[in-house]
């Protein structure tokens, strides 16, 4: 194999690669599941930045305001955390993550797959599960 050759292969391995890192950040871009981690932080910002401005409206103090936005704060790091490491999301997030993955699962997988919800902690977080249609055991 001559360098011309080697250096075609090497270029074909590139834009594989490329294509694939293509694919993976349009998965991303479109997945409902990322909009919902990627969505959770802007909207922890959100919620705090309201609570805030609007305390006095709110007949508030201060104090109060500022422990109430701890407890926000708090809740959605969890929320955040569990999005991200767990892939933990409420039903209907789930429910559209699936609908999302069986639409082009017949054109990228040779094995028959069927994903279903998984309860965690129902009925507020649940997680996509993918099963084998074959053997009906958890991939």
């Amino acid at each position: 194999m001559n360098l011309k050759d080697k250096l075609s292969l090497k270029d074909e391995r590139d834009q594989a690669d490329i294509m694939a890192i293509k694919r993976d950040f349009s998965y991303a871009l479109r997945s409902p599941m990322s909009w919902w981690s990627y969505g959770l932080v802007p909207a922890t910002f959100i919620i705090l930045w309201r609570l805030q401005s609007n305390a006095e409206g709110l007949g508030l103090e201060p104090d109060v305001a500022r422990s109430v936005g701890l407890v926000v704060l708090t809740v959605m790091v969890i929320l955040i955390a569990a999005a991200v490491f767990f892939d933990l999301a409420p039903s209907f997030v789930t429910r559209s993550e699936i609908r999302f993955l069986t639409r082009p699962g017949k054109d990228l997988y040779e094995d028959k797959l069927r994903y279903e919800e998984h309860p965690i902690l129902p009925p507020i977080f649940t997680r996509v599960r993918r099963v084998r249609i074959e053997d009906q055991g958890s991939v």
